[in-house]
């Protein structure tokens, strides 16, 4: 058996920014692009704020990895991005051993000191 946790990225900035009737909207949207990305045999569900849980049964290793790439690229693809993921710079910072900070303007155009 195959289970599978996806947590969604940056949905906290979304909600804030655009509100929560749109952050259930764009759920919805993640939530349809991930059910046509899993065969039809596989189940789906919303485990609870972004967070989503698929199952499969009689399932291996390299299946959970094409299905967890497959569900990636699917909600990816989406292209839903917005203005407000200013937690990318954070991030950003975390990642390069912390102790440094970031001025997040857009995705392209970041000063950077560490």
């Amino acid at each position: 058996m195959v289970l599978l946790v996806a947590d969604v990225d940056h949905c906290k900035a979304y909600n804030d920014a655009y509100g929560h009737g749109a952050g259930d909207d764009c759920l919805k949207r993640v939530a349809r692009a991930m059910r046509r990305a899993l065969p039809i045999e596989a189940h789906l569900a919303r485990h609870g704020g972004e967070e989503f849980v698929a199952i499969l049964a009689d399932a291996d290793t390299d299946t959970a990895a094409a299905l967890a790439e497959s569900l990636r690229r699917a909600v990816r693809q989406l292209g839903i991005a917005h203005a407000h993921t200013a937690d990318r710079a954070l991030y950003a910072a975390k990642s390069d051993g912390r102790n440094s900070w970031r001025v997040s303007m857009t995705e392209m155009d970041q000063r950077v000191v560490a």
